[in-house]
């Protein structure tokens, strides 16, 4: 992310020193700079957000393998003891 740096001092200083102008103006800026600030917490929320519920996914589908290995390991124990039931 790269970061601007705005000096709007030199502008500033050309306007009255009794401007109302220079109020409204920083008002303006800092408005701005609020605004922004929020949008990118924003962002970053909802990126926090999409990571969790990927990472939620990946730990469900690794459940389900695991409980898949299970079942499949299961059924072959019951096959192999049925196969030596029927051999006696």
């Amino acid at each position: 992310k790269r970061e601007y740096v705005y000096d709007i001092s030199p502008i500033l200083a050309e306007l009255p020193k009794d401007s109302k102008a220079i109020s409204k103006i920083v008002n303006l800026i800092v408005n701005m700079e609020l605004d922004l600030e929020e949008a990118r917490r924003q962002e970053l929320k909802a990126e926090i957000k999409a990571l969790e519920e990927a990472k939620q996914r990946e730990i469900t589908a690794l459940e389900e393998e695991r409980r898949q290995k299970i079942k499949d390991f299961m059924r072959e124990t019951i096959n192999v003891i049925e196969k030596k039931e029927r051999e006696k």
